[in-house]
């Protein structure tokens, strides 16, 4: 009998705290880089970006969240009446695999983990802002703490890319690493980057960084080993207490 209530105490610190861990893993913070002050890279056509991220954290993570700032170029050689307003969504992928060092025709990003398109709305010629956080269709898992996130401005509805770029903060994240420089698609698009895409800081203004305004939320995942403790525990105690019931009719 002793056993017995020692076994529902035990049962019941499992599910107690499995409920605290669960209540615990609320999203957070793996990654912000939109502090301002932000700044424009007028000296590239707009195109297709990536930029690298670690976390916060030290594990991987699911994404459910995020947040980025864009700014619509003005391109000077767009012939009357550009520029005009532009319907835009945001082409959004994540990388699994992310080679920073890559240089030359390297590529830079492998193994997509996922893409959504997202619907900004109408963007004004040289306006900029930040799209606000948004939940994503499909939560993101990665399997560690460093991804790739690669984001194409492109009109409403279609593939072809906008004027619209993704701006580019000054400072460097307050949560969360990167590697100083993003990478811009503009010398030989077609999705995958190249090490020699890589726009890197400007010698003469080392205090002007070069990554993507971005912010990424989520949450860790339960450890599996305490999802599958709790449920083994109860169905033990089921069985201990069918077993006890038996014990007492045949008596």
């Amino acid at each position: 009998m002793r056993r017995f209530f020692r076994f529902i105490a035990v049962a019941v610190i499992c599910v107690v705290v499995g409920a605290s861990v669960r209540t615990a893993r609320a999203d957070i913070i793996l990654y912000d880089d939109t502090a301002a002050p932000l700044h424009d890279n007028s000296g590239f056509p707009a195109a297709p970006q990536l930029d690298d991220v670690t976390f916060g954290i030290a594990t991987g993570a699911t994404i459910n969240a995020m947040d980025f700032a864009y700014w619509y170029r003005i391109d000077p050689f767009d012939p009357p009446p550009n520029p005009q307003p532009e319907d835009v969504d945001a082409l959004v992928t994540f990388w699994d695999n992310m080679n920073t060092a890559a240089s030359g025709a390297t590529t830079v990003n492998t193994t997509s983990l996922g893409t959504f398109r997202r619907h900004i709305g109408v963007i004004a010629p040289d306006g900029t802002g930040f799209v606000g956080q948004f939940n994503v269709p499909t939560p993101i898992v990665a399997p560690d703490n460093k991804v790739g996130v690669q984001i194409n401005w492109v009109l409403t509805g279609t593939n072809t890319i906008s004027d619209v770029v993704t701006r580019i903060a000054t400072n460097l994240p307050t949560v969360g690493s990167t590697v100083d420089k993003y990478w811009n698609d503009d010398q030989n698009p077609g999705g995958s980057f190249q090490g020699q895409d890589a726009v890197l800081p400007n010698p003469g203004t080392p205090g002007i960084h070069e990554n993507m305004a971005l912010k990424l939320v989520g949450n860790v995942p339960e450890p599996a080993s305490l999802s599958l403790l709790i449920p083994a525990a109860v169905a033990a105690l089921a069985s201990r207490r069918r077993r006890a019931q038996g014990m007492g009719d045949s008596k």
